[in-house]
C-alpha cells in the first residue's frame, strides 16, 4: 500500500520540479555562466586591444603606402603616353615640313 504512495508523490514532485523549479533554476544557471564568459571576454579585450590597435594601424598605413604607390604608377603611365603623343606629334611634323619641302619641286616639272 505503501509503494502506491511513493509512486504518486513521485509523480507529483517530478511535475512540480519540471513545471516550476527547473526552469528558473536553468536561467540562474544560465545567467551565472553568461557573467562568467562577460568578464573573461573584458579581460581579453583589455589584454589584446593594444595589439589589435597597433595591427590595424599597421594595415592602415600599408593601405596608405599602396595608394601612394598606385598613385605613383598611375603618375608614370600618364606621363609616358604624353611623352609617347609628343613624339608622335613630331614625327607628323616633321613629315609635313618635309611634304612641304617638294611642293614646289612639283609644280616646276
Amino acid at each position: 500500500m505503501y509503494g502506491w504512495y511513493l509512486i504518486f508523490m513521485t509523480i507529483i514532485l517530478s511535475y512540480v520540479y519540471k513545471k516550476y523549479i527547473e526552469a528558473p533554476l536553468f536561467e540562474y544557471w544560465k545567467n551565472i555562466e553568461y557573467e562568467k564568459r562577460k568578464k573573461f571576454d573584458d579581460l581579453i579585450k583589455d589584454k589584446y586591444s593594444d595589439k589589435i590597435a597597433e595591427a590595424r594601424r599597421k594595415a592602415q598605413e600599408k593601405y596608405e603606402m599602396n595608394k601612394e604607390k598606385y598613385r605613383e604608377i598611375e603618375k608614370e603611365k600618364k606621363r609616358m603616353e604624353l611623352i609617347k603623343k609628343v613624339e608622335e606629334l613630331e614625327k607628323k611634323q616633321k613629315s609635313i615640313l618635309e611634304l612641304q619641302g617638294f611642293e614646289g619641286s612639283c609644280q616646276k616639272l
